[in-house]
């Protein structure tokens, strides 16, 4: 009795290179594109060309800000300033 062994043609080992090829071309892509999107968002988070390099200090006059407050809206201080007393307080916000 002949036992038959079933090993890969040629025409399917060449089938499986040209496959594996094509997922690791798509890989690299990707990869890629991945890459290029952190760059690109990266560079779209350029530094506030007003950024302070000290704190502000005790009696100084605070600079113009606008903020996001608990509820979503945006607060600017200067719709505050000079109508009535400003009180920040900065709270952690991920309990």
């Amino acid at each position: 009795m002949a036992v038959l062994s079933e090993s890969p043609t040629l025409e399917a080992l060449s089938f499986n290179k040209g496959r594996e090829r094509i997922v690791k071309g798509l890989t690299l892509l990707l990869q890629v594109i991945v890459l290029m999107s952190a760059v690109v968002s990266a560079n779209l988070q350029t530094p506030n060309d007003t950024q302070r390099s000290t704190p502000v200090a005790v009696g100084e006059v605070a600079p113009e800000f606008t903020l996001e407050d608990q509820n979503g809206h945006n607060v600017a201080l200067a719709d505050a300033r000079g109508k009535s007393p400003v009180v920040l307080v900065f709270y952690r916000g991920y309990w």
